[in-house]
């Protein structure tokens, strides 16, 4: 070995240890600064302020990232990193009106939305004419399923075993099509 091979592999080595502060910002939800709850489950007493929308029709009678069917009228709620399961208490910051929510599915996946709310739930917090609105969510009781692998491991609810026969019929549409053309059921 040379004595001109000497600095390289010091910077070779010291590359990885350069790089490392870099990466103390970086999380996989939200951006820097934005608040996440622990990986095991959010604790009683988390809050979170930001914008929710909700999603209805094109989902109804889907799956759901939890494994469960997405059924619009029930009171449940999307959140890109809260355990499935999380209960949440949602204020609608415009009105005052406040419900609680159960998180069964991910999303949303719009830049600057915190939640995404069933239709039910958008009735009553009083946002479904203008879509979106500003909210503060509270944990109220941390869910027990970290992720939808062990959701889908778990036997389902009793609401949605068997056939989908309490959920309504919808019309069939361009979206409700699989990649090979066959209908979704």
């Amino acid at each position: 070995m040379g004595r001109s091979s000497m600095p390289r592999r010091l910077l070779l080595l010291a590359a990885p240890l350069l790089f490392l502060p870099s990466l103390q910002g970086c999380t996989l939800v939200g951006g820097p600064g934005a608040p996440t709850p622990e990986a095991s489950g959010a604790s009683p007493a988390w809050t979170q302020t930001g914008v929710a929308s909700w999603y209805g029709e094109p989902f109804h009678g889907r799956t759901t990232a939890s494994g469960e069917i997405y059924d619009m009228d029930a009171l449940t709620c999307a959140h890109p990193s809260l355990p499935f399961g999380t209960v949440l208490l949602v204020e609608n910051l415009a009105n005052g009106r406040s419900i609680r929510l159960r998180v069964n599915d991910r999303g949303p996946f719009k830049k600057g939305r915190i939640l995404d709310v069933s239709r039910r739930a958008a009735q009553e917090l009083g946002m479904i004419g203008p879509g979106t609105t500003r909210v503060r969510i509270t944990v109220v009781e941390a869910g027990g399923w970290p992720d939808s692998r062990i959701s889908r491991a778990l036997p389902r609810p009793p609401s949605v075993h068997g056939r989908l026969h309490r959920l309504p019929p919808r019309s069939p549409r361009a979206y409700d099509v699989d990649q090979v053309g066959q209908p979704f059921r």
